[in-house]
């Protein structure tokens, strides 16, 4: 008489009853993947909007500007350290490296503008950067232009290498620009570089929660 194999597998019954059960718990989340979105744009919640990001693998944009140095050097974007210092972050970086040349003097970085007039509530700067000073001397600047100066956000003159997150909030303004300063002062010093450079901001939120035509 051949072996009953019916209680080593499930019944039948059972193999139905769980596709069943499988359907009733995907189909209705099925259905919500597949409905539309709502017509009315939602206003940004908790969540920010990143307004502008450049990680310099591809080189310095166009847009960007890196005038020569006060002595004749140039700004760089590779991977290579400034001496014993390699970049903070990862990969590519933009940077001036005083310690191999002695020919840099005075350096700034401008980005391009950054158009904030929809978020004039919260905005921040973040990057990588790498300070480093030679015997008392070398600063680093941080300004942010307000539509009419130069305003100094932020500064170092001891040796810095890290993530940086600044708050631009007080210093909002529809075209927001960022510029970088490296000055040696004078000495045969190291140099600075910046990467991975973010600005992200909470737009100004509607009334209700939902934009409507005209808000």
């Amino acid at each position: 008489m051949p072996l009953n194999n019916s209680l080593h597998s499930p019944p039948l019954s059972t193999t139905n009853f769980m596709k069943q059960l499988l359907r009733l718990v995907l189909l209705p989340c099925l259905i919500l993947l597949l409905l539309p979105p709502r017509v009315a744009a939602q206003c940004p919640g908790s969540g920010m909007d990143t307004l502008l990001i450049e990680k310099f693998e591809e080189g310095v944009p166009l847009d960007w500007t890196t005038p020569e140095t006060s002595d004749g050097g140039q700004w760089q974007v590779n991977a290579f350290p400034i001496g014993y210092f390699p970049n903070p972050g990862y990969g590519k970086w933009l940077y001036v490296n005083d310690e191999s040349t002695n020919k840099v003097g005075k350096a700034k970085v401008e980005s391009p503008s950054v158009d904030l007039s929809d978020y004039e509530g919260v905005a921040f700067l973040e990057f990588d950067l790498l300070f480093q000073e030679y015997a008392d001397s070398s600063v680093f600047h941080l300004e942010v232009w307000d539509g009419e100066n130069w305003i100094k956000a932020w500064e170092v003159d001891q040796d810095f290498s890290g993530r940086l997150q600044v708050d631009l909030t007080p210093l909002i303004h529809p075209q927001i620009k960022i510029r970088w300063s490296f000055d040696d002062e004078g000495a045969w010093a190291w140099g600075m570089g910046i990467d991975n450079v973010v600005v992200y901001g909470k737009a100004i939120e509607c009334g209700n929660g939902v934009c409507e035509v005209g808000e």
